[in-house]
């Protein structure tokens, strides 16, 4: 695997980052500068438009525009919008209601703006970068750490040292590429891609506002209030100047048309009783009185019962009409209290959803602060890795300089022993001896041959030798002396190395406590987030609760005719909490991912200390 972990391999990694860069930015460019084309052309089209007084025609011409548009932005997102308001429109017209919809309640920046700017996709581009560098980088370590054998020979562990510290460079530049991109895909998407479709999107809505300017609520119902006062005051002006003189006309016409045929007659037979006798006068004029006083008992006695039977049931039906009127007034007023209750529930709603989006941000603001700090972890483990590279290049140094005089030692103690190989059998026994510190010698530089392990073994050795050498050889003092001169360098060569191993673990043992803490700390944040989220839960859920009570009271108190615009605002509302629905899921999705993530942080580290311990390990044995 090494073979191909090279230098160029990383280069060509980068550069597949920097392209991964380039292809995000045109996907999610695009559809920013299509919205802010769309936006110019919709204004420019809408003051074009402001030429027309009815509102009728403006609509009409303004749907014809935007059916023949080719802009993709208005055919995916807009025209739909459009198409629901537009119909809207023409369903209050065609009923007769002189009512033009609120744009808020059709134009969402759901749908206009995170849908089609590809703001999800958006916002895990830098954790992309920042996990292809991190990857890039622990592979690579992984990678030569691999390739050291502790096992092996001098050389074997000096060739895996080497190519571990030379690729180190090239590893860590994943790493920084990917931070850095990171970064610069921060500050596009906050200061030019995000900004740019917001404000496409209410430059829009603003304008079909203005455009189309709408009633508010509490300004319809003033105006209904307004209207049925005076159909009131137009009913009771029908009934004094119209109904009660024709219903008087009315009776006074019909009992005149039916007294007056009877007086006609009553006429004539008082002029034939007259005429015929005069005896009978008085008989027939007390029988005339009579009958003529009991017809018209009967006649206007019908009329009159008949009249005061029409003036009690249209007295009736006026007092029946006022109470109705009264019950509809009461009913329209407690429907304006049911509904300034709902925009003040709706009002907290809101505000608890930006709570909600602050605590959120602060969040954000947390784990960056995190990335930060293990930026700074990672910059402590490379100052780590240089150290360990010089004592390492240091301990290399000061091997070859004790090779070099110990076979310089070697060369003159064999010149020596054939010098005395004619003496007596006093030197044969010093030769046995000699033969001994010989083997002796040649075992410590078979042992160099392993890590640094047996230096100590090498050294006790090489000081036991020269012990034996002082007391049989006198005539070796200056070889001796030269033998105690490179002891001593390698002593104060220990000295220093044991300086260094304390040193480091000094540097291992603060960088274990820096990065224990971190992770306790993200631990309890961790916790934190848990318990913000049960207390969201619980708080929506009650919100959610109290809402359902207040919808069906609401619903059950609301006039007919104010059904349709309360229908629109449980269904936007229905929007905005299944809007924070998903807001709550991708947060509950973020902490459960986050231990997770947490504990591969963890097992890395766990492996960089490991490898730490292993390269430091000789050391430590000595």
């Amino acid at each position: 695997m090494e073979k191909w972990i090279t230098p160029e391999a990383y280069t060509y990694f980068i550069y597949f980052m920097f392209l991964i860069f380039a292809v995000s930015a045109f996907y999610v460019f695009g559809p920013a500068i299509k919205s802010k084309v769309a936006a110019k052309k919709i204004k420019a089209e809408l003051n074009s438009l402001s030429k027309f007084q009815d509102v009728t025609e403006k609509f009409n011409q303004f749907n014809e525009w935007m059916t023949q548009s080719k802009n993709l932005y208005v055919k995916e997102k807009l025209l739909p919008a459009w198409e629901s308001y537009y119909q809207q429109y023409i369903y209050y017209q065609q009923k007769g209601i002189a009512y033009t919809p609120d744009v808020y309640d059709f134009f969402f920046e759901e749908s206009l703006v995170h849908s089609f700017g590809k703001r999800k996709y958006a916002e895990i581009v830098a954790g992309i970068f920042l996990s292809l560098g991190i990857v890039g980088t622990f592979f690579g370590i992984s990678v030569g750490v691999s390739g050291l054998h502790v096992d092996g020979n001098s050389d074997a562990m000096q060739s895996g040292i080497g190519v571990l510290l030379s690729g180190m460079k090239v590893k860590f530049r994943s790493s920084i590429a990917g931070v850095l991109l990171s970064l610069g895909w921060q500050y596009l998407d906050k200061r030019h891609f995000f900004p740019m479709l917001t404000e496409s999107f209410s430059d829009i809505r603003h304008s079909l506002d203005e455009a189309f300017p709408t009633q508010d609520q509490s300004t319809l119902l003033y105006s209904m209030d307004q209207r049925q006062e005076k159909q009131m005051q137009d009913f009771q002006a029908f009934l004094s100047d119209v109904l009660i003189p024709n219903m008087v006309n009315g009776i006074a016409s019909s009992v005149q048309q039916s007294l007056e045929p009877q007086m006609q007659q009553t006429q004539q037979m008082m002029s034939e009783l007259m005429q015929t006798t005069s005896l009978n006068q008085a008989q027939g004029m007390q029988t005339m009185v009579n009958q003529f006083v009991n017809q018209l008992n009967e006649l206007t006695g019908d009329h009159m019962k008949n009249l005061g039977e029409a003036l009690n049931s249209t007295l009736e039906w006026q007092k029946n009409v006022q109470t109705e009127l009264a019950a509809l007034v009461q009913s329209m007023q407690e429907s304006a209290v049911g509904q300034m209750a709902m925009v003040e529930k709706t009002t907290l709603l809101t505000s608890q959803i930006h709570e909600y989006t602050e605590r959120i941000t602060d969040y954000q603001s947390v784990l960056e602060k995190t990335a930060a700090e293990l930026s700074g972890t990672t910059d402590k483990n490379s100052e780590l890795q240089k150290v360990t590279t010089g004592l390492l290049e240091r301990m290399t140094e000061e091997r070859r300089l004790f090779h070099e005089y110990f076979d310089i030692h070697l060369s003159s103690l064999k010149e020596n022993v054939d010098s005395i190989t004619g003496q007596t059998g006093l030197q044969v026994t010093v030769q046995q001896r000699l033969e001994e510190n010989l083997q002796r010698i040649s075992n410590i530089t078979e042992s160099q041959q392993t890590l640094a392990v047996t230096l100590a073994q090498q050294a006790d050795l090489s000081q036991r030798s020269n012990q034996e050498l002082e007391v049989i050889f006198d005539k070796f003092t200056q070889h001796n002396s030269e033998f105690v001169h490179i002891q001593d360098n390698l002593k104060s060569l220990l000295q220093e190395i044991q300086q260094e191993r304390v040193e480091m673990d000094g540097i291992s043992i603060r960088i274990q406590d820096t990065l224990t803490g971190q992770l306790e700390n993200m631990e309890s944040r961790v916790e934190q987030l848990s318990q913000v989220w049960e207390s969201a839960s619980d708080s929506m859920a009650k919100t959610n609760k109290h809402l359902e009570t207040s919808m069906n009271q609401f619903a059950d108190d609301m006039h007919r005719g104010l059904q349709n615009t309360f229908n629109l605002f449980d269904q936007e509302l229905t929007k905005s909490v299944q809007h924070l629905a998903s807001g709550v899921e991708a947060i509950q999705e973020g902490v459960i991912d986050l231990p997770d993530a947490m504990q591969t942080l963890k097992q890395a580290v766990n492996e960089i200390n490991r490898q730490s311990k292993r390269i430091m390990n000789p050391i430590t044995m000595e």
